[in-house]
């Protein structure tokens, strides 16, 4: 059994955090996790198409129901959320050609032998919005970063992304201290 130490709970702030056994050449290292983690950070907030040929597989797949909210404004129609957000490299490179910057920031990574996680927060305004992506990778020796992500599954604040966009106008009170509904509570205007 393995207990928590000092110097793995130092690790974990500091940068990319995998668990113990997967330190082998065929494996992503901490480095080359933060690195793939940072260069996918970059891509979303600024979208190079160069980076993304070589950084995303050509089987690439993308799944996110909070992109899927985005892409429908709001409206429950007409992208299903549990369906792909980017079928293709190709549709997410298309679609997101096409995206202003954002000002996205990696707050945490973690992996595992070719699974990175990635916790990070894009600071629109009024709110900031956090999310998780999963990054499934393949090693590739031919890629400019030895590894390709092949696969993304992704969540996110979307209602505060579509809020801060200007496409979302919730009719919520101020924070005037008025009663709020508790956890699953239907809220009545």
């Amino acid at each position: 059994m393995h207990f928590p130490t000092l110097a793995n709970a130092t690790a974990a702030l500091s940068g990319a955090v995998s668990w113990h056994g997967h330190h082998n050449k065929h494996c992503l290292t901490s480095s080359k996790a933060d690195e793939i983690a940072q260069t996918f950070g970059g891509i979303i907030q600024i979208y190079n198409n160069d980076v993304a040929n070589a950084l995303f597989a050509e089987d690439f797949t993308d799944y996110s129901g909070s992109i899927q909210s985005l892409k429908n404004g709001g409206c429950l129609a007409p992208f299903n959320l549990t369906a792909p957000a980017f079928e293709t490299k190709q549709q997410f490179q298309t679609e997101s050609a096409g995206q202003p910057s954002v000002p996205f920031k990696v707050e945490n990574v973690w992996f595992t032998c070719d699974v990175i996680t990635v916790r990070w927060s894009v600071g629109l305004k009024p709110q900031v919005v956090g999310g998780v992506s999963i990054l499934e990778t393949r090693k590739c020796k031919d890629s400019k970063y030895g590894w390709l992500i092949k696969k993304i599954y992704a969540e996110f604040n979307s209602a505060a992304w579509l809020a801060d966009i200007g496409k979302l106008l919730p009719g919520c009170p101020a924070s005037d201290g008025a009663t709020h509904p508790g956890k699953r509570e239907v809220f009545s205007a």
